[in-house]
């Protein structure tokens, strides 16, 4: 049982008596990359370049395992802390995937479901007995935002993310600030995993030089030998291709306007903006 495993089910998670899957067989083959993030903070990118490594696998195409486990992605519990999930199910659900997929070898399992943000800890409980590392993947919050409002707007936010949403109004400013609030939630969120993750990584640097980031990747976990810095990908509706930082073709999609209502908001925390290392823009 590795060091994080112990930690987690006594501190932080579940205890290994209180999981109802006691029953089911381990996997010491097995090992478990969580990957940290908000939506649309360029994880898939990421997953993808190291699934390219001969012994990591997704137990889905985007490494998003929350689909296979209604309980998890229904819009009322995805992004709720408190949701009844039966993270027993869980782990019969994702150790049945992997079944189907490996059913022996050295493994090791990449999954970043956005949600798993805030409930990382329990989820780490349940894979008390497998080895288990913590990744945290940090994303500039202008580009981020700009890309929920192009892809999603306050609608599906509101629906499936956050139903405070519905009371926001169709005023500009007051959609933007609504976007930014819930940025800075998660952002939070994504800082205290900190004290618990092995390597913190932004989306920034992963662009500016993927060989290095795929380094101290390795140095962490050894399973990762074998991937492809090089290689092409296909994220969403993008033609496949090398790792490229969209940053700034998405903060160019915002008007000085919604620049302005991100920022006033993004000024209400500049710690956890200096934590993760993003500039209020003026």
């Amino acid at each position: 049982m590795s060091r994080e495993s112990l930690r987690f089910a006594g501190r932080n998670g579940p205890s290994i008596q209180s999981l109802p899957d006691r029953r089911l067989s381990n996997r010491q083959d097995l090992e478990w990359m969580f990957v940290l993030t908000l939506p649309n903070g360029g994880s898939t990118a990421l997953a993808k370049l190291l699934l390219t490594a001969p012994k990591a696998i997704g137990l889905t195409d985007n490494a998003e395992g929350q689909w296979l486990v209604p309980e998890m992605s229904e819009s009322s519990a995805r992004w709720d802390p408190t949701s009844k999930i039966s993270y027993g199910t869980v782990r019969t659900v994702w150790l049945d995937r992997i079944g189907q997929l490996r059913p022996s070898g050295e493994t090791l399992v990449i999954e970043k479901s956005p949600p798993n943000l805030c409930r990382h800890r329990r989820l780490l409980g349940a894979f008390v007995g497998m080895k288990t590392y913590l990744v945290t993947f940090a994303r500039d919050p202008y580009a981020t935002i700009s890309s929920w409002h192009t892809r999603y707007g306050i609608e599906v936010i509101s629906r499936e993310w956050d139903s405070r949403g519905v009371d926001v109004g169709t005023s500009e400013r007051a959609v933007f600030q609504f976007y930014t609030r819930i940025w800075l939630e998660r952002a939070r969120m994504l800082v205290d995993a900190r004290r618990d993750s092995i390597v913190d990584l932004s989306y920034e640097s992963f662009c500016d030089d993927p060989a290095s980031t795929v380094k101290r990747l390795q140095a962490a976990i050894p399973l990762l030998h074998g991937v492809k810095a090089d290689s092409s990908v296909k994220v969403k509706d993008y033609p496949s291709q090398a790792i490229e930082d969209m940053n700034q073709g998405q903060i160019d999609l915002l008007s000085d306007s919604q620049i302005a209502a991100v920022s006033q908001v993004l000024e209400t925390d500049p710690a956890t903006m200096e934590s993760l290392g993003y500039r209020v823009l003026s």
